[in-house]
């Protein structure tokens, strides 16, 4: 199932299982999905027609909160942002399919990937922290970026047989 957030749409996760891990989400213009304070885990993120919308964490306490997206395998490109709202905001890419990440985010909870392809076309594309390879995947420059995060590569690495983790930067024009 698929669920499209435009236009003055919110949708408020309002719980750990608020949102399905097997829906692909689609945020555009005008749009706002909010966690709450609430980890979620989502098929996919997409924007729609080429704009994004935003995606945030605003809870009454301030709690952070996780945005898992990539489970269902497919590849898509997310132009909106993504900020921390009151509450610190992680974002971690799992599954095999590409997602590319071309707007301006403020999120500052940092950003993991397990598997497949996060590609960067702006450099505020993934908040302010660190990048940190959890386990087999892939940071993809889709445009000339000045990439300034930290990098960290954690030491038990991807498990075996699973692939390698890879950073594939563009040289300057």
């Amino acid at each position: 199932p698929a669920l499209t957030i435009s236009g003055s749409g919110f949708l408020f996760a309002g719980s750990a299982t608020g949102l399905s891990s097997n829906s692909a989400f689609a945020v555009g213009s005008g749009g706002t999905l909010d966690l709450g304070g609430f980890s979620n885990t989502i098929g996919s993120l997409a924007d729609v027609a080429g704009t994004g919308g935003a995606i945030s964490n605003t809870s009454v306490a301030g709690t952070a909160a996780t945005l898992t997206t990539g489970g269902d395998n497919t590849s898509t490109t997310y132009a909106g942002t993504i900020n921390d709202g009151n509450g610190e905001m992680e974002r971690v890419k799992v599954g095999t399919g590409t997602q590319n990440m071309t707007g301006t985010s403020n999120y500052t909870g940092g950003t993991q990937i397990f598997e497949g392809v996060l590609g960067v076309g702006s450099a505020t594309a993934l908040g302010s922290g660190a990048v940190t390879f959890t386990g087999a995947g892939t940071l993809n420059g889709i445009a000339n970026v000045a990439f300034g995060h930290d990098i960290v590569l954690l030491a038990n690495g991807p498990p075996s047989g699973s692939g390698v983790r890879s950073f594939f930067a563009r040289p300057p024009p």
